[in-house]
């Protein structure tokens, strides 16, 4: 079985709606903000982790119900 082709989300989005020249220009204007470098990004996810424990062991107990589907 092959794999489909990668979509960008915003072809995807323009193949499902009726959007005109305007709105495909404000999209592209939005993908454009606001990225970060790979740097950043590490230092945002520690920071909202910084207060949770680092393994699952110190958030699992012997009481820990088992999960189940």
């Amino acid at each position: 079985m092959q794999s489909k082709k990668p979509v960008e989300p915003l072809d995807e989005l323009e193949a499902g709606l009726a959007t005109t020249s305007e709105d495909n220009a404000a999209l592209w204007r939005a993908r454009q903000l606001d990225r970060m470098s790979p740097q950043e990004y590490l230092e945002w996810c520690s920071l909202l982790t910084k207060d949770l424990p680092s393994s699952r062991e110190d958030i699992n107990s012997p009481d820990d119900e088992p999960f189940t589907l």
